[in-house]
């Protein structure tokens, strides 16, 4: 433990959470029983259901009282009864809500479109390119929140040699600096970072006032944020409190800590030191008793090359065997062999009994890939970093659905939509594909068919022998008839209806001989993720009206921005 301040860590190449968990146990031994009065502060809720798990496991499967877990990248309602500790300014009532995070995307794409008949580049901006900008400057105005700066000073960034290009972007960003704040104050609500940041300072305050008489611990948040750096340190300063850093490098000392970058992985941690007085090297390890299986050698290897080139002395460079023991070096030629070669390593492992295997990469394109080929294999790998929506088979038949249209009913378009596997248009899934099958082959393969239903019916009126195929296909048509005509309209029309029509074929194609649409469109976590958004952005209406011919990429942005 540091001096001064209640700080540990845990070394790299143990896993943490359950090292945590057991050290926790061994200093409240009444057979867990006395954990349900800690308050435990961990990064992310998936960390929470983790640390879950853990407790679970080294009690042996027993029931277990567990300790109250709240995350700290995602303050939410949870944090309000540890503010209401009875001091009248800190009442929790007074703190607006955070505005949805669909909502605030919408409105922003909203200020966008209603904004660019102003700017220089107008011409650009689409409904799909509107959300796509208001996504950066959400993004924008959650890392300035989160630093707790301002834009008050935005116009004297630049100098006036670029006045000229500058006054461009002060026009375009005037949107989060005059009219955001006007909508939200008239709308009763406040930014989520923004609102992040009121509880954990009006938390502060509280314990500052009047210290929890519970023991309080913070463990594997690097301290990364400037409001999160601040109740850190307010929890390694309380009497039964702790901080738990993740892989500190206990070898840095002071002179090595000042020369970190902020993109070094230890710049965090070390930035939260400096903030309560410590240096990496005073503090302590977190006692427990889960095997020690990290290589020495290597850490050190990683923690010199880190380093920035003044830190290192000359000719100084502690390589050895052991730091590169069972260290393997692959070439591929192209990204899909080399997720075949990560695929097959991971499947190795599992092969083990025992044994657990974690791929880390920041290319989503190359975990997409890695996932899909282990899945031929029907191992089902658990994405730390989710999944879009428009990756997921809700996401992707909305998406097909809405294609088929925008293109006119194109063969490749309209052959993608009816064989996704939700496509059963109210028959037997199996009859179903034998029928697409039939069109694709009859109709679809040879001259392209003239653009929309219609052109496919003509095509299939000029074949004979297809009198059962054709009434098929009429059956569809009239299931996709409300929404065909709205995407066929040349001037703007109500997103709602749009939306609305959308939905309601989407539903009726996912229907089977025994399950109406619904149930199967909106079925598992995707479904229910898919559902709770189409109702976002429908009430209220994303947009007034919208041309059908942006509609398609219009919705792909709004899915691909979507996590669950």
């Amino acid at each position: 433990m540091s001096s001064g301040n209640r700080i540990w860590t845990i070394q790299p190449g143990i896993p943490f959470l359950e090292a945590f968990a057991d050290g926790l146990m061994a200093l409240y031994p009444k057979d867990g029983l006395d954990l349900e009065d800690i308050l435990i502060f961990l990064p992310t809720r998936r960390a929470c259901r983790s640390l879950e798990r853990a407790f679970l496991r080294l009690n042996g499967g027993c029931a277990v009282l567990l300790p109250r877990l709240l995350p700290l990248g995602e303050v939410g309602e949870e944090f309000l009864p540890e503010i209401d500790n009875g001091l009248p300014d800190l009442d929790p009532g007074s703190i607006l809500p955070a505005i949805p995070d669909t909502q605030r995307l919408i409105l922003l794409a909203r200020l966008i479109l209603e904004q660019h008949e102003k700017l220089p580049l107008s011409g650009l901006v689409s409904p799909s390119n509107a959300i796509r900008l208001a996504r950066d400057l959400i993004r924008l105005i959650d890392q300035v929140q989160s630093e707790k700066l301002s834009f008050d000073k935005l116009a004297e960034l630049v100098p006036e040699d670029y006045a000229d290009h500058w006054q461009v972007t002060l026009r375009f960003l005037a949107i989060i600096t005059e009219s955001w704040p006007q909508i939200l104050k008239s709308l009763g609500f406040i930014d989520p970072v923004a609102r992040r940041n009121e509880l954990i300072y009006r938390l502060i305050k509280a314990w500052k006032a009047q210290p929890p008489a519970y023991p309080v611990f913070a463990a594997g948040s690097t301290g990364s944020v400037s409001s999160t750096r601040d109740l850190l340190a307010t929890v390694s300063r309380l009497e039964r409190g702790g901080v738990i850093l993740p892989g500190l490098d206990t070898t840095l000392g002071l002179e090595k800590t000042r020369d970190l970058e902020p993109s070094h992985p230890q710049f965090g941690m070390a930035q939260f030191l400096k903030r309560v007085n410590c240096i990496p090297n005073r503090v302590t390890v977190w006692k427990h008793e889960i095997p020690v299986t990290e290589n020495s050698a290597r850490f050190s290897l990683l923690s010199e090359a880190m380093l920035p080139v003044s830190g290192i002395p000359p000719d100084h460079f502690p390589l050895s065997e052991k730091a590169l023991q069972n260290v393997e070096m692959i070439e591929c030629s192209n990204q899909a062999q080399e997720a075949g070669v990560i695929a097959l390593a991971l499947r190795q492992v599992l092969e083990t009994p025992g044994k657990t295997g974690a791929f880390i990469t920041p290319d989503r394109t190359l975990a997409r890939r890695v996932a899909a080929e282990l899945n031929r294999w029907d191992i089902k790998i658990d994405d730390s970093a989710g999944q879009p929506l428009s990756q997921t088979p809700p996401g992707v038949f909305l998406r097909l659905a809405a294609g088929a249209f925008a293109e006119d009913c194109a063969p490749i378009a309209i052959l993608s939509l009816l064989k996704h596997p939700l496509s059963a248009g109210g028959e037997a899934p199996g009859l179903f594909r034998r029928n697409v099958r039939r069109l694709e082959l009859e109709v679809l393969r040879g001259p392209r068919p003239a653009p929309g239903l219609s052109g496919i019916m003509e095509a299939l009126d000029e074949r004979s022998g297809t009198d059962s195929l054709r009434r098929w296909f009429s059956r569809i048509s009239e299931i996709a008839a409300p929404f065909a005509v709205l995407m066929a309209k040349k001037d703007l029309v109500p997103t709602n209806d749009l939306i609305a029509a959308h939905i309601k074929f989407a539903e009726q194609m996912a229907a089977t001989d025994v399950s109406i649409g619904p149930d199967r469109l909106w079925s598992g976590e995707a479904g229910s993720a898919t559902a709770s958004f189409v109702t976002s952005f429908l009430y209220p209406p994303a947009l007034d009206v919208i041309s059908p011919s942006d509609y398609f990429n219009f919705l792909g942005s709004l899915l691909e921005g979507q996590i669950f």
